[in-house]
């Protein structure tokens, strides 16, 4: 088994991948620009911001005034740097095989995680509807990242990770027909 940061290779033979269209380029260059640029800078500055800190708190180093303002950018540093990944983990492209999905996943950069149908807990719609005003379907997995069990949290669905499958998704309901004939038994009838 592979380790969640390592991921697994992707399959070179797959039955039919589905993706949201025009997200793949916006999503290279996001991962350069974060990874590469804005990371290193955001961890300096907490670093930065954390030491003066615990100089005041543990060292009794007077504190000027200035800390005060830098508290907030403290914090938003670290929203930033936990948070993107989130946004960035709301649109997963989805390749199926004969023993699973794979789902691309983004852990500070982009890997493949092989979930088998044996980890699909469930398929429903969500109570919150995506940005066209359409039913936001979710995949219900045993395991994913702790981005994917936050998106299940916010979306209202519980507290397993899970997939979403927004109206943008290109062939979303072959995709729900797809996975709910091979679960057994059957989910619900999802369609669009």
């Amino acid at each position: 088994m592979k380790n969640q940061f390592t991921g697994v290779k992707s399959p070179e033979k797959y039955l039919r991948q589905f993706s949201y269209g025009g997200v793949e380029l916006k999503q290279l260059l996001f991962t350069i620009l974060f990874s590469l640029i804005a990371i290193p800078i955001l961890l300096v500055i907490i670093i930065a911001e954390s030491m003066k800190i615990y100089r005041f708190l543990f060292l009794s180093d007077p504190l000027s005034p200035e800390i005060l303002l830098e508290i907030p950018a403290l914090f938003f540093g670290a929203y930033v740097v936990f948070h993107i990944p989130e946004l960035v983990n709301q649109y997963n492209r989805i390749r199926v095989a004969d023993e699973g999905l794979y789902v691309r996943v983004f852990i500070y950069r982009f890997i493949w995680m092989f979930l088998p149908w044996s980890e699909i807990i469930d398929t429903e719609i969500a109570p919150i509807l995506d940005r066209w005003m359409k039913p936001m379907f979710v995949i219900k997995v045993k395991k994913l990242t702790s981005w994917h069990k936050y998106l299940g949290q916010q979306y209202g669905v519980g507290f397993h990770p899970v997939i979403l499958l927004a109206s943008d998704l290109e062939n979303r309901s072959e995709l729900l027909r797809y996975i709910n004939e091979k679960l057994t038994p059957p989910l619900a009838n999802l369609t669009d």
